[in-house]
């Protein structure tokens, strides 16, 4: 779902389809968590930080704040995990250009392997 509730007259949010991504992480990462997984903290200049986030206890909460290039966004996370998945529940407040939305998400993720060698 996606709103903006200041955006012109006439102009309608697109619907999202669903996008399928594919990481790979090292089982030193996959066993110690934190929220720089879910900011994007590993990429160079990203300019996100994270919140109270904490995964534990198979629970996923906190919130990404991050601020690019004049846009700003603010997502609240609340979710669960296993050693093989997680699902979570993501609203996303965004403004750009003095138009602001507001985003719900739903993520699942489960493992599928190995990394490739490399």
């Amino acid at each position: 779902r996606m709103s903006a509730p200041n955006m012109p007259p006439g102009v309608e949010m697109p619907r999202m389809a669903p996008v399928t991504a594919s990481f790979c992480m090292t089982p030193e990462q996959a066993a110690n968590p934190n929220g720089g997984m879910m900011a994007g903290n590993d990429v160079a200049g990203s300019g996100c930080t994270t919140e109270n986030f904490t995964m534990a206890g198979g629970r996923i909460t906190g919130t990404v704040q991050c601020n690019m290039q004049g846009t700003t966004s603010r997502t609240m996370m609340n979710g669960q995990f296993s050693p093989t998945s997680y699902e979570m529940n993501m609203v996303a407040e965004t403004s750009a250009g003095g138009v602001a939305t507001e985003t719900e998400m739903r993520i699942t993720a489960r493992r599928t392997g190995d990394c490739p060698a490399g």
